[in-house]
Protein backbone atom coordinates (compact mmCIF):
# COMPACT_ATOMS: atom_id res chain seq x y z
CA UNK A 1 0.00 0.00 0.00
CA UNK A 2 1.47 3.41 -0.97
CA UNK A 3 2.50 5.76 1.80
CA UNK A 4 2.59 9.52 1.73
CA UNK A 5 6.09 10.98 1.78
CA UNK A 6 5.18 13.03 4.85
CA UNK A 7 4.24 9.86 6.75
CA UNK A 8 7.36 8.04 5.60
CA UNK A 9 9.65 10.87 6.72
CA UNK A 10 7.84 11.07 10.08
CA UNK A 11 8.67 7.40 10.66
CA UNK A 12 12.42 8.02 10.29
CA UNK A 13 14.78 8.76 13.18
CA UNK A 14 14.89 12.43 14.23
CA UNK A 15 18.50 12.86 13.04
CA UNK A 16 17.60 11.59 9.56
CA UNK A 17 14.52 13.85 9.47
CA UNK A 18 16.75 16.84 10.24
CA UNK A 19 19.18 15.94 7.45
CA UNK A 20 16.27 15.63 5.01
CA UNK A 21 14.92 19.01 6.09
CA UNK A 22 18.32 20.67 5.69
CA UNK A 23 18.87 19.15 2.24
CA UNK A 24 15.36 20.15 1.17
CA UNK A 25 16.11 23.74 2.12
CA UNK A 26 19.38 23.62 0.16
CA UNK A 27 17.57 22.34 -2.91
CA UNK A 28 14.90 25.02 -2.61
CA UNK A 29 17.58 27.71 -2.45
CA UNK A 30 19.27 26.25 -5.52
CA UNK A 31 15.96 26.17 -7.38
CA UNK A 32 15.22 29.75 -6.46
CA UNK A 33 18.71 30.81 -7.46
CA UNK A 34 18.32 29.27 -10.91
CA UNK A 35 15.01 31.03 -11.49
CA UNK A 36 16.50 34.32 -10.33
CA UNK A 37 19.55 33.75 -12.54
CA UNK A 38 17.32 33.31 -15.59
CA UNK A 39 15.60 36.58 -14.80
CA UNK A 40 18.86 38.40 -14.05
CA UNK A 41 20.27 37.30 -17.40
CA UNK A 42 17.13 38.66 -19.07
CA UNK A 43 16.17 35.32 -20.57
CA UNK A 44 12.54 34.50 -21.05
CA UNK A 45 11.08 31.14 -20.15
CA UNK A 46 10.45 30.64 -23.84
CA UNK A 47 14.13 31.13 -24.69
CA UNK A 48 15.31 28.74 -21.99
CA UNK A 49 12.66 26.17 -22.89
CA UNK A 50 13.71 26.27 -26.53
CA UNK A 51 17.36 25.69 -25.57
CA UNK A 52 16.32 22.76 -23.38
CA UNK A 53 14.05 21.34 -26.04
CA UNK A 54 10.93 21.62 -23.96
CA UNK A 55 7.66 23.50 -23.91
CA UNK A 56 7.55 26.91 -22.19
CA UNK A 57 4.56 25.82 -20.13
CA UNK A 58 6.51 22.88 -18.76
CA UNK A 59 9.42 25.14 -17.83
CA UNK A 60 7.01 27.42 -16.01
CA UNK A 61 5.65 24.45 -14.07
CA UNK A 62 9.17 23.40 -13.13
CA UNK A 63 9.96 26.87 -11.83
CA UNK A 64 6.81 26.90 -9.70
CA UNK A 65 7.22 23.40 -8.28
CA UNK A 66 7.48 23.17 -4.53
CA UNK A 67 7.66 19.41 -4.22
CA UNK A 68 11.02 17.77 -4.39
CA UNK A 69 12.16 14.29 -5.21
CA UNK A 70 14.57 13.32 -2.46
Amino acid sequence: MPRKMKDFIASLPAKRQQRIKERSEELLQEHMALQELRKAMAFTQEQIAQELGMDQGNLSKLERRTDLML
